[in-house]
């Protein structure tokens, strides 16, 4: 350790928890060995501090001019190299559109309950100034003007609305823990504020004061400017049309707030509820995954591939899994699949690269794990290694786009510059959003396409599933042997389904 830098800094990424950097030059930086000399490498950031007088389109200039250089000395595809220069942002540019979309729909939402609340608060003040004529009419009586009686009913209009500002605020502190608990499981942990801040409370003393005057000076006019002579006759104290007309007025402004905001609030129900019962293509109940960075084995003499079979075999054993594959990316994993350049014979694509798909890379038993069904053909098997053809397994969409109404079984193309011939077609799923368009996708063979960074997945059985294989009918030929175990109910395939081996039943 050779610094420390404070509690609340956790990075230039807002949302993620970063607690420690590394050098990038370091052997432990975590990177595959090839990261820092592979020109084409563009998982870097950059970002900098502009020198005191250096303006944005001055860095701009000279910054371009630098990557120019780099472009025609390292090629990246046919493509230059550019730089754009923008002011650091809180929210990176990735997800800025989608948090700029998500907090605007919260602002529109909570101006309408404010709205409403307004509304609310106006009309009874309204009706609290029809109840209170005759008491407006005495103070006039005995000298005060309507001026003073409508600063003294506005100064309780604000203490009215700052009241109600302190006890949001309150509650917004206090149950915005709670919030968190909504907030989606990731791979990597995740650090969210979203307790009220300084601006925020500074927001909400303004608005308090914005419309505590706006919604409270129309019902401390009308409560100030009183008949006299009728307000102090009893049994006239009934309002005058003009306030009726009023409340009425607010009333209808009511109701028809009331009405956007439960419109508005349906269709979130009914998005949500449609999200929720969105078809992913694949069955994510009882997988669990970790991340593994096969790079960060530094020493020579270990075959990375053969480590990745021994890994895979010693997961299946394992009690309680059913199946167990190694996966470049995981669908709906955060990051999304990476994009690669395929050529079809005897199809144009509209880049001399090629036509933009999805690329995976994945070992056997993969889409048995995910329970993504195969629509025709077979899964990749321990023979599809290096030393075989190269083969790939396409979705229906890839299937469908290149060739319509036809078997796409045995067809060939290009996948990045490389022959492969189709032996499967699985069905079509969801690999960045749940809202996306049904996009083509590749799948090739570990052995065929190494890397290094993978993400084991385990299928497990559930309780039900457990129960519903073993019953209470397991046996085993020796304690010594759980690998021998067998299911005498309803099934005579090797029982894994008990966690603390044959003794479990």
């Amino acid at each position: 350790v050779v610094g420390i830098v404070p509690a609340r800094f956790t990075g230039t990424f807002v949302g993620f928890a970063f607690d420690r950097w590394i050098p990038l030059s370091a052997p432990a930086a975590g990177a595959p060995p090839d990261a820092l000399t592979n020109p084409a490498a563009d998982w870097l950031e950059v970002f900098g501090r502009l020198a005191p007088g250096v303006s944005r389109e001055a860095a701009q200039a000279s910054l371009s001019i630098a990557a120019s250089t780099i472009s025609r000395e390292h090629p990246k595809g046919g493509e230059p190299w550019g730089v754009d220069v923008r002011a650091m942002a809180p929210v990176d540019d990735s997800l800025r559109a989608v948090v700029t979309r998500l907090f605007v729909l919260l602002l529109i939402a909570s101006g309408l309950v404010l709205g409403i609340a307004c509304i609310n608060v106006a009309g009874l003040l309204l009706a609290r100034g029809a109840a209170r004529r005759r008491e407006m009419a005495i103070r006039q009586a005995i000298g005060a003007g309507t001026g003073a009686l409508a600063r003294q009913l506005l100064a309780e209009t604000v203490l009215l609305f700052g009241s109600g500002s302190l006890l949001g605020g309150f509650l917004a502190w206090w149950l915005s823990g709670a919030l968190l608990a909504f907030s989606p499981k990731y791979a990597m942990p995740l650090e969210l504020d979203v307790a009220p801040g300084p601006f925020v409370l500074l927001v909400a003393m303004l608005a308090t004061a914005v419309t505590g005057l706006l919604f409270g000076l129309l019902p401390a006019l009308r409560a100030a400017r009183v008949d006299l002579v009728p307000a102090l006759k009893e049994g006239r104290n009934e309002p005058r049309p003009a306030l009726v007309g009023a409340r009425s007025l607010f009333v209808v402004a009511q109701m028809a707030a009331t009405m956007l905001l439960l419109v508005a609030a349906g269709l979130l129900v009914k998005s949500i509820d449609r999200i929720r019962k969105a078809d992913a293509g694949f069955d994510a109940t009882g997988v669990r995954m970790t991340s593994i960075d096969f790079g960060l084995v530094r020493s020579g003499r270990v075959n990375v591939e053969a480590l990745q079979r021994d890994l895979l075999a010693r997961a299946a054993a394992l009690p309680g899994v059913t199946s167990a594959a190694l996966v470049r990316s995981v669908p709906l994993g955060g990051f999304g699949p990476r994009t690669g350049r395929v050529e079809v014979e005897g199809l144009t694509a509209p880049t001399r690269e090629g036509f933009e798909v999805f690329l995976g890379t994945a070992s056997p038993g993969s889409f048995e794990t995910l329970r993504i069904p195969l629509l025709s053909g077979r899964d990749f098997r321990a023979s599809d290694d290096a030393s075989a053809p190269r083969v790939a397994v396409v979705n229906e969409t890839f299937a469908s786009r290149f060739w319509p109404g036809e078997s796409a079984l045995g067809r060939r193309f290009l996948v990045e510059s490389q022959a492969v011939e189709v032996i499967g077609v699985a069905r079509a799923g969801k690999y960045k959003s749940l809202m996306e368009e049904p996009r083509p996708y590749v799948t090739v063979p570990l052995a065929q396409n190494p890397s290094r960074r993978m993400t084991l997945l385990l299928r497990t059985e559930t309780g039900a599933t457990r129960r519903r294989r073993c019953g209470i009918s397991c046996a085993a030929s020796t304690p010594t042997s759980p690998s021998r175990i067998r299911c005498s109910s309803r099934t005579s395939s090797p029982c894994r389904s008990c966690p603390s081996g044959w003794r479990e039943r």
